[in-house]
């Protein structure tokens, strides 16, 4: 008596949708709260025992206008700007202020890739306005 090969073909079946599934799940990221609110999904590559966040999905998620332009992404929120330069560990904000990142920036997969830590502070002060402080955290 052969057995069927249905049993089978739905073993090799559940183990690909499982295995895709472990692999979505480390594409999808941390939460992203803005004040006490979720934000989104950030999207997170740990690397070099360092951990990047996708900085064209946190400006989506955030609100802000992002554009490349040459090596640079310039993220935009109202009149205030943001500008990572490739290989550079610092951003430049509009008036030409560097802040400094722990490393630097990089871009892989058509995603911008900046250390979680300094990319919440710039975020942060880019956002923020007079009299109106945003706090941002990861989750």
């Amino acid at each position: 008596m052969s057995r069927s090969p249905v049993p089978r073909c739905l073993r090799c079946l559940l183990l690909v949708l499982l295995a895709g599934r472990s692999a979505l799940a480390s594409e999808t990221g941390w939460t992203l709260w803005k004040n006490n609110g979720i934000a989104g999904v950030a999207s997170v590559r740990s690397a070099d025992g360092m951990d990047r966040v996708g900085l064209k999905r946190m400006a989506e998620i955030l609100g802000c206008q992002s554009a490349v332009k040459g090596d640079t992404l310039v993220v935009t929120s109202g009149k205030r700007t943001l500008e990572f330069v490739l290989g550079a560990a610092a951003a430049r904000r509009e008036g030409g202020k560097i802040l400094p990142l722990a490393a630097a920036v990089k871009a892989e997969e058509g995603e911008w890739w900046a250390e979680n830590r300094g990319t919440l502070r710039l975020f942060e002060s880019l956002l923020s306005r007079t009299g109106t402080v945003v706090r941002l955290r990861f989750a």
